[in-house]
């Protein structure tokens, strides 16, 4: 169970579990390699019932929020979570200046914005959703791990410095990783499975990328000190990088 918290003074928005604890970094081994999320079931419990004229119950509809979570829809349908709205089968997350983690919704699409300095500075859980987006645009952002579900994943590191812990594509149907700054992905990009492309624009990005499991590999490491530790499907090797356009290399 997951609250939104607002902290008094600083216009920050912050994502806790209901017993008020953080969760830890977790190395690949805590991931959950079946691509399963965190239990984030539970229903708004309903009560404020009151006695009607004639003697009966009538439900005053009011909602107990000790028992919100980030699957529990606002009065809108959307969840609490998706304070950015939701729309068309989405739902948009704006990152606060946090390192509570921000856990995306199962049964929609997740787009996760880090537009302010600092934002975002928890592990990002995109396991549950449909399909992931994460969009790290500010210096700071994107300070750990980000987890893709089982759908399409998509990662945009834009500026100096950000995603500077793992991103894990360990499941997902496809999966877009672009690097685009310096000094980006400085952990790891790790896929497996589905097709992966992990483009390594920025000097010194990039530091280890392993998509030797993935039935389709294609890395780019086009700027100086990007790919330090690379490791492509077998055999797949293309110059400083890895081609799924090699004989046998794509068997998605």
């Amino acid at each position: 169970m997951f609250f939104v918290v607002a902290v008094g003074g600083c216009g920050r928005v912050g994502y806790i579990h209901g017993d008020g604890s953080v969760p830890d970094s977790a190395t690949p081994t805590d991931v959950g390699m079946d691509g399963t999320g965190p239990d984030s079931s539970g229903d708004a419990a309903r009560d404020g019932d009151a006695t009607g004229m004639d003697g009966g119950a009538e439900d005053s509809g009011a909602a107990d929020v000790s028992t919100t979570d980030a699957t529990t829809p606002d009065t809108g349908g959307c969840p609490l979570v998706c304070n950015g709205g939701c729309g068309a089968g989405e739902c948009v997350i704006v990152g606060a200046m946090t390192s509570e983690t921000i856990v995306c919704p199962a049964g929609l699409d997740c787009l996760v914005r880090c537009e302010a300095v600092d934002s975002c500075a928890g592990i990002i859980d995109g396991r549950a959703a449909l399909a992931v987006e994460v969009r790290c645009e500010a210096t700071g952002t994107c300070s750990d791990q980000i987890w893709c579900g089982d759908g399409a994943c998509r990662v945009r590191c834009r500026v100096a410095g950000t995603c500077s812990s793992e991103v894990l594509c360990m499941t997902a149907s496809d999966c877009e990783v672009r690097c685009e700054a310096d000094n980006t992905c400085a952990s790891a990009v790790r896929c497996a499975g589905g097709p992966c492309q992990v483009d390594c624009d920025g000097v010194n990005s990039c530091s280890t990328v392993d998509c030797g499991e993935s039935c389709a590999c294609d890395v780019a490491c086009s700027a100086a000190g990007t790919c330090s530790s690379l490791t492509c499907t077998a055999g797949c090797t293309s110059g400083s990088g890895c081609s799924s356009l090699l004989d046998a290399c794509n068997t998605c």
